[in-house]
């Protein structure tokens, strides 16, 4: 199997790993009983946890339609279009 078929399946797969990671905390410091953490939806991070995953469930939403579907526009949509099979003829 090619390494671009692999790459239509694997993208979801990234992206649900990617938002996973949105959650985890970005830094964390401890002094004198005193420590804080912070991940993307801390006030710290100024909101760029709920844009990423608004912008993650939209990747892998196109990912699985091009993959349903097989629809060479949500394919590029979902940036996997190197996965596209080309024309032959």
């Amino acid at each position: 199997m090619h390494w671009t078929i692999w790459f239509r399946f694997a993208l979801p797969v990234i992206a649900l790993i990617a938002i996973i990671s949105l959650f985890m905390p970005l830094v964390s410091a401890s002094h004198m009983g005193y420590s804080v953490s912070v991940n993307y939806f801390s006030e710290e991070a100024g909101g760029e946890g709920a844009i990423l995953l608004v912008l993650f469930l939209a990747l892998i939403g196109f990912a699985v339609t091009s993959l349903v579907t097989g629809k060479k526009w949500a394919a590029i949509t979902a940036g996997s279009s190197v996965s596209w099979p080309a024309s032959s003829g």
